[in-house]
């Protein structure tokens, strides 16, 4: 969820100069717990890789059938981060879809399993332009950037499976007092809006019912990547229902992340 989270096991090997970073969440919906959502990656100054997992847990886990693994690796510019590989996998009971995204001398290939209708695939890759971001990759470079640069205007992002616009904004400031972090804190707003590969109907289902998520952003020192900035809370509201995710546990470069 975070922004949809945020989501990943990488293809690369391990980059250069990078710390390993680790963050796990707490997600309740509607105030029960419901799902744990685990960041697993290794980020420098150059190179990336991570690998999130959103699955079931706590009382609503129980009623709940679905979860995401997400995984990416790429490299990290000045203009932010620029991927290599991007996977999205969401399992529904006994049935998984997939989304492959590879990118290879800057051209972009695509593979879905199931495969969509041509009529489908020619509404996303219209709907692309000249290409899509996928979500890790660009939480991944908004970390690298102060709040008041990366949050901020329309992007258009490809999950392997949809096409949808995050449309940012600054929410101000806050105080954050946790196990993890005391201090100031920004709070970063990203509005879902669908544009290619679901269906009409459900796409409507959203416009009337946005999606909507809040991000807590606390800044983090890594030792090879530097400042970075990650979310300690976040809240909003999808499908119908609010929303909170809380961090539980984090560690960077193999130690446990204290205020």
């Amino acid at each position: 969820m975070l922004g949809l989270g945020v989501l990943l096991a990488a293809a690369m090997t391990a980059p250069a100069a990078a710390d390993p970073i680790s963050l796990s969440y707490s997600i309740a919906v509607s105030g029960t717990r419901a799902m744990k959502m685990t960041f697993d990656g290794n980020v420098g100054k150059s190179a990336y890789k991570a690998h999130v997992r959103i699955k079931p847990a706590g009382f609503m886990g129980l009623f709940i059938k679905k979860s995401f693994d997400l995984s990416g690796s790429g490299r990290i510019s000045a203009k932010g981060a620029i991927p290599a590989r991007f996977s999205m996998t969401v399992k529904k009971k006994k049935k998984a879809r997939t989304g492959t995204i590879t990118w290879n001398g800057g051209k972009m290939h695509w593979r879905r399993t199931p495969a969509y209708d041509q009529q489908t695939v020619a509404s996303v890759w219209r709907a692309m332009g000249k290409g899509a971001p996928d979500p890790l990759s660009l939480l991944i470079g908004m970390a690298g950037r102060a709040p008041a640069q990366s949050c901020k205007g329309t992007r258009r992002v490809f999950d392997g499976h949809y096409v949808y616009d995050l449309k940012l904004s600054l929410r101000g400031k806050t105080a954050v007092k946790s196990a993890f972090y005391r201090g100031p804190a920004t709070i970063c707003r990203m509005l879902y809006v669908p544009v290619a590969g679901m269906s009409e109907k459900k796409k409507r289902k959203i416009l009337a019912d946005p999606w909507i998520f809040n991000l807590v952003l606390i800044p983090l020192t890594s030792k090879e990547a530097g400042r970075l900035m990650a979310p300690v809370r976040a809240y909003g509201r999808v499908k119908g229902r609010n929303f909170t995710a809380s961090l539980s546990a984090a560690s960077i470069g193999g130690r446990p992340l204290r205020p």
